[in-house]
């Protein structure tokens, strides 16, 4: 038996010309703790909060020990009410960051969070863009999500510019007490019948593997 038929999740992929997405294996959160460093803090303090502990670990090897506890984490607490899936994003074959997406009580409220960094050279190029893209389209057209839930700090155009151009629409202001600082987030909501609405015709090419046995043991029936 390989390791996608004993772990489905393994089996993930998801294509559109040389951009792909796949969950991160222990190599890849090694590679994700070297780019830690690189990392504006400001700008994933609450999307990301295991990597604004990672920025303020002492030691590489410290960085490295957060975030494999992190993937690890994720498969270890995968249910179908509470799941998380970190994928790399890799371009012609090179990781270049990270596209996040998590849910709780999906069984009910059918809605998806996300999270996502490239490594410096690669921002500004429309890869996260298309990343969230393809990580919506699983989501939504193979997952059975009904909203997916977004935000930014107030500062982070990068963020804000990605969720408007997707669709994303706001949905009020909350503040959150992180690490003891009183942070300004700007919340922003996209439901199935806009995302149908207003989705790229691109997304039509994207190729998804292994969304059918991640639904069986997510127990997603659509």
């Amino acid at each position: 038996m390989d390791l996608a038929a004993a772990w489905p999740p393994f089996g993930l992929r998801l294509r559109h010309q040389e951009l792909e997405l796949r969950p991160a294996t222990d190599h890849d959160a090694v590679l994700i703790a070297s780019w830690i460093p690189d990392l504006l803090p400001a700008d994933q303090r609450y999307f990301m909060p295991h990597l604004f502990r990672s920025i303020n670990a002492d030691t590489p090897e410290e960085m490295t020990h957060l975030e494999l506890q992190w993937i690890w984490r994720q498969r270890a607490d995968m249910t179908p009410d509470d799941w998380g899936i970190s994928l790399t994003v890799v371009v012609d074959g090179e990781p270049v960051g990270v596209q996040g997406l998590q849910a709780v009580g999906f069984r009910v409220r059918r809605t998806i969070g996300s999270g996502s960094f490239l490594v410096s050279g690669r921002r500004r190029t429309g890869i996260g863009t298309r990343a969230r893209a393809m990580m919506l389209l699983l989501a939504f057209d193979h997952l059975g999500a009904l909203a997916a839930e977004s935000g930014y700090m107030d500062g982070n155009d990068a963020s804000r510019i990605v969720s408007e151009r997707l669709g994303y629409l706001p949905n009020g202001v909350r503040f959150q007490d992180f690490e003891g600082i009183r942070c300004r987030e700007n919340r922003l909501l996209l439901e199935a019948d806009r995302w149908h609405s207003t989705r790229a015709a691109w997304l039509d090419e994207v190729d998804i593997e292994g969304a059918s046995a991640l639904c069986r043991q997510l127990d997603i029936h659509r």
